[in-house]
């Protein structure tokens, strides 16, 4: 098994990503907001060809990338923890996987909880090597912190006793130090008072860095660390009570610049209807959709600017890949999608944004072999 790793210089669009042999699609095409990280699992056939294509562009413009494959010690179904936001799971009395990157030195807290206490379960945290590195009984909440001391993939292993769980996993130091205890290189305040309020947050910086928000309490609520192509950047963090929160950013020099946006980023509810709007600063408006596996619902975009195309649209799940609609249809004024079915994914995001859905666009450093799907 392996982790197929593309990041796109420009976030917004979505990569779409295939696996050929001798011109045939092996698997199923995975589509999925960048950074992307997916495991892959290759046949064994004599020359397997990845081919990527960015989709789902704001605008028609050469996207650069990074790919890159990481093997992964597991042969069964896995998942990728997504550190910016919790995972929901329906549950299961059979074992779960989960899996995420790290770099030696890195303190992660893992947090598990269930809303009733059962017993059976039990969690258990696989390093690069497979070596047993924690292992503790999951009843109804587990909260650990972790040095890791070698870089690489980490597998989680879930028995949750068929109760529905959260997990989260946040990057809580580095160098074996806690950031608690590390002075920041750069720290701001930002004063809400009208909650709530959505906000992006970016660091340009051409260094390791990390980011973390903290509350008006000093707890830390979320964070983000530098990806290959960009600085630390959080899409979408919602405050929803009055307060100073702090924006605290720990690298070795001081960043060239920390940009704070406020996005749309609310919350869809079945019957209503939301106003968005997409800008040259502000290409892409995200929606939380609060559904749960076993529903069923359509979903309409309509454009309001006469004239112009209308805007697309992506529905992911809460690991940010594509859920494919029963049916839809365009036309040059909407798009109607129906029969979204979520699966056992309970968090649905909504991401409108300029151009035709699955426009391609020109890739830049990439292999010899790509090819730009446009459907």
């Amino acid at each position: 098994m392996y982790a197929a790793q593309v990041e796109l210089s420009n976030p917004n669009c979505l990569v779409d990503l295939a696996l050929m042999n001798e011109g045939v699609i092996m698997l199923d095409r995975i589509v999925g907001t960048s950074p992307f990280f997916q495991p892959l699992d290759i046949p064994a056939v004599a020359n397997p060809v990845i081919e990527i294509a960015a989709v789902n562009c704001p605008n028609d413009s050469t996207v650069d990338f990074t790919l890159a494959l990481k093997r992964i010690n597991s042969s069964l179904p896995i998942r990728h923890i997504n550190s910016q936001r919790p995972i929901f799971s329906p549950g299961t009395s059979t074992r779960e996987r989960w899996f995420f990157e790290a770099s030696e030195g890195e303190l992660i807290s893992l947090s598990l909880r269930k809303d009733i206490t059962e017993a059976g379960g039990s969690v258990q945290i696989l390093a690069p090597n497979s070596d047993t590195i924690y292992r503790g009984n999951f009843a109804q909440e587990i909260e650990q912190t972790l040095l890791l001391k070698n870089a690489g993939i980490y597998i989680v292993e879930v028995i949750s006793g068929s109760s529905p769980y959260t997990m989260q996993l946040q990057r809580v130091g580095n160098g074996g130090i806690p950031f608690s205890s590390q002075t920041p290189i750069y720290e701001e305040i930002l004063d809400i008072v009208s909650p709530p309020q959505t906000w992006q947050i970016s660091v340009e910086t051409g260094e390791n860095a990390t980011l973390i928000v903290e509350n008006p309490e000093d707890e830390r609520i979320i964070g983000a660390k530098s990806t290959q192509l960009h600085g630390p950047r959080i899409d979408a963090i919602t405050f929803t009570a009055p307060g100073r929160y702090s924006i605290k950013v720990y690298a070795d020099t001081a960043p060239d610049s920390v940009q704070k946006l406020q996005v749309f980023d609310a919350q869809l509810d079945p019957g209503d209807t939301i106003k968005g709007t997409l800008t040259a600063l502000l290409p892409a408006n995200r929606w939380r959709l609060p559904v749960t596996a076993g529903s069923r619902f359509n979903l309409q975009v309509e454009g309001l600017t006469p004239g112009a195309t209308v805007p697309a649209a992506a529905i992911l799940d809460q690991s940010g890949l594509l859920v494919e609609p029963e049916t839809s249809l365009s036309t040059d004024t909407r798009t109607i999608f129906s029969g979204i079915e979520p699966d056992e994914m309970r968090l649905f995001l909504l991401l409108p944004c300029r151009g035709v859905l699955r426009r391609g666009a020109t890739l830049r450093r990439g292999p010899a072999r790509h090819f730009l799907p446009v459907r």
